[in-house]
This record gives C-alpha cells, structure tokens and sequence, in this order.
C-alpha cells in the first residue's frame, strides 16, 4: 500500500487508497476496483456475529433462557465483532436478536457453526 487518504466515510468503512501495482497488472487507466484492506489482525481474538449485539450487550444462552450481559467491543467488521471482556470463550449467544427478546426470555437452541474470523 502506499498512501490512506486521511478523510473517509467511518459509517461505511470507506477509504480512499492509493496503491503502487507492478507494471504487468491488467488495471487501466479509468478502470475501478473494490478490495478490502486488512490493515490489523490478532490472533485468539473472541468473536461473535454482529447481530448478536444490542447496543453494548449481548443475550447469553443459559439453559432455556437468555440473560442480557454488558460486554466490551473491540474491533468491529461487517460480519463479526470482537468482545475484549464481559463473555467467556464457550459461552453462547443468540444470533439474531429478535426484537422482542428480554433478558430472562425463554429460547430454543439451534446451533450453528462458530463465527469465521
């Protein structure tokens, strides 16, 4: 990569990069192209899907029922989000939220795969 432009659009997680490709790249001039950039990883990270969350907390799956938890967040994506405190690795969450899930609601449990990093 050789420059982040330093506005964007933070909402939309846009940025404006300017690249250096080697000479034989087959881009034109005119022509766009949509990449994503990881600009960061850590490895061990605790991720959960980003419709799991409701503001600042999470609904944890104890037994039949779910028990709404404050949780803190640390990088977001698209798809998921990292808990840096507030829920332990194993622990499990409803994903997605119904609109009309309380804390003490009761549930059903359907698994799904854990979320992909």
């Amino acid at each position: 990569m050789h420059e982040i432009t330093p506005m964007g659009d933070a909402v939309a997680r846009t940025y404006r990069i300017r690249i250096a490709l080697p000479d034989d790249t087959p881009l034109h001039v005119g022509m766009s192209v949509e990449a994503n950039v990881v600009t960061g990883q850590k490895i061990g990270a605790l991720l959960i899907p980003a419709d799991a969350l409701q503001g600042p907390h999470v609904f944890v799956i104890d037994g039949n029922r779910v028990r709404r938890r404050r949780v803190e967040i640390g990088i977001r994506g698209t798809r998921n989000v990292e808990v840096v405190s507030g829920l332990g690795e194993g622990e499990r969450v409803a994903s997605p939220l119904p609109a009309d899930l309380a804390d003490g609601s009761r549930v059903r449990v359907r698994e799904t795969p854990p979320a992909k990093p």
